[in-house]
């Protein structure tokens, strides 16, 4: 048993691995996923470990209620095969926690690392007691195909997650989306008003978040200033991996408004082949043990330009929206 007319989503990394599972569900239904990718301002964090940080408007939970998506989360996770199995069965997708410890085809985290992951399960076999998902090859990885994974692993890794993250909250741990759901699209107009007014009604906030780009850059400076850390250097690349997915989202959200908002989109494309020319240049140190010397000046330029396509963005917004 296989639902068929699901197709994986592959176009950005948003957020999380949960919108990965979600998206294709929504495509699947007619539900604009519109209403969730403006539902954030993708904001920088002071964290250069973390880099990039989303402030939701509403919960995913309520956006899911508001806009009328029936899901059921309620399930007997001592019987996790049957659940599965029932809901497949009548042509529902799931989406479900897991840890991906357990989980022999991510040979990034099997038996290496316990990592929080959200699956879309949409097909079973009994004859060979697996099912069908939508999983990537690597974490952030933008590989999503449908895959095998045995039963026996699926109940290991729903376990898994709920021995090391049952403090994480944010979506349930399962949830399976019906079908025949009905939700009124807005316009990209409404979604792109929506999304500047929220600019324009948090200036400090955006005050906050360009300080926030400052402290970033401040702190990459130091970094290769000092003694090779590889650890740490690491670690600042997993931030710029984040901020540059970041980027990556809001480019592709401003490009679905249409030509209207082209500006909108020249700037943020700027910022992001910023951050990845940031990215090579840290990527290159890290890999020759320091032997490639990072030229300070170069990078001190495109750290600058960083921060003057990010105050000419909102400056723009704020000239041509905010009086009218």
């Amino acid at each position: 048993m296989i639902i068929n007319d699901i197709e994986p989503f592959n176009e950005i990394y948003f957020k999380g691995c949960f919108y990965n599972a979600f998206f294709p569900i929504c495509l699947r239904l007619g539900i604009p996923i519109d209403f969730f990718l403006f539902n954030d301002l993708i904001l920088y964090d002071e964290n250069l470990s973390t880099g990039i940080e989303y402030k939701s408007e509403k919960t995913i939970n309520d956006l899911i209620i508001e806009l009328g998506i029936e899901v059921s989360t309620k399930y007997d996770p001592n019987n996790l095969v049957k659940e599965l199995r029932y809901y497949i069965s009548k042509d529902i997708p799931v989406i479900l926690c897991i840890d991906c410890f357990y989980e022999s085809i991510r040979i990034d985290t099997y038996q290496v690392m316990h990592w929080p992951h959200n699956l879309l399960f949409v097909g079973f076999d009994d004859m060979n007691e697996v099912f069908y998902v939508i999983e990537h090859h690597y974490r952030d990885g933008l590989t999503y195909q449908r895959r095998e994974l045995s039963y026996k692993e699926v109940k290991a890794a729903h376990a898994g997650f709920i021995d090391y993250f049952s403090n994480l909250e944010d979506v349930p741990l399962f949830m399976a989306v019906n079908n025949g759901v009905k939700i009124e699209s807005k316009s990209k107009e409404k979604f792109a008003l929506g999304y500047i007014k929220r600019i324009c009604a948090n200036q400090q906030l955006i005050r906050h978040h360009l300080n926030n780009l400052m402290k970033i850059s401040e702190k990459i400076n130091k970094l290769v200033l000092t003694n090779l850390n590889k650890e740490e250097i690491m670690r600042s690349l997993d931030g710029i991996n984040a901020i540059i997915h970041g980027k990556e989202a809001e480019i592709y959200r401003l490009k679905r408004l249409g030509r209207t908002y082209i500006n909108l989109y020249d700037y943020q494309y700027n910022i992001f082949q910023l951050w990845c020319n940031v990215r090579v240049f840290l990527a290159k140190y890290y890999y020759s043990d320091g032997k490639i010397p990072l030229k300070m000046g170069k990078l001190g330029m495109i750290l600058s330009d960083i921060k003057k396509n990010e105050e000419s963005y909102y400056q723009f917004i704020y000239l041509k929206y905010l009086s009218s």
